[in-house]
């Protein structure tokens, strides 16, 4: 495809890209409708992370910020914004709650769509971690061993809550 933006800098180049993945994706979703296996088809699009633009520094939420879109004919919910913070881990959840199927076993895992499931993210960089709530967001530095980011409704429930978290997904690695 010819670029749409001119120019070389990185940016251009940047928004170039983001052009053609986009237009990529919607001729690839509207073909897939007019397939006969559309109606039984679920499609979970969604970044490993936001790209780096702009000055971000390497714990800043804004850097991983993405969206996740949920297309396909076999979706339960339909024409819904869903406005809880959620992230990767939530698909199994989201995915069996679906279909219909327990998943019991991925612990960290929450349906989204389901009314009941709590609004909240966290997020690991190099040698820290981010948390974010419908009132508080959290920064902890394991380099320091203390928050250097706090905005918000923060208290020390939320301080535990992030230790108890970051505890957590350790010991569950460690264990595997």
């Amino acid at each position: 495809m010819d670029p749409v933006f001119e120019g070389s800098t990185k940016d251009i180049k940047f928004f170039n890209s983001l052009y053609y993945t986009d237009k990529s994706l919607g001729k690839f979703i509207r073909s897939a409708e007019h397939q006969p296996w559309w109606d039984s088809t679920l499609i979970f699009v969604m970044a490993d992370h936001g790209a780096v633009y702009g000055d971000v520094t390497n714990h800043e939420r804004r850097r991983f910020h993405i969206p996740m879109l949920m297309l396909g004919g076999a979706l339960n919910a339909r024409d819904t914004i869903i406005s809880k913070y959620g992230n990767q881990i939530d698909v199994p959840a989201i995915l069996f709650g679906q279909m219909g199927i327990d998943a019991g076993d991925y612990r960290f895992s929450r349906d989204l769509l389901a009314d009941d499931s709590l609004s909240f993210t966290y997020y690991a960089y190099h040698m820290g971690m981010g948390y974010l709530d419908d009132t508080s967001y959290v920064v902890y530095d394991l380099s320091s061993s203390r928050f250097i980011v706090e905005e918000g409704a923060v208290n020390d429930n939320i301080r535990d809550r992030v230790k108890a978290l970051l505890q957590n997904l350790w010991t569950d690695f460690a264990n595997r």
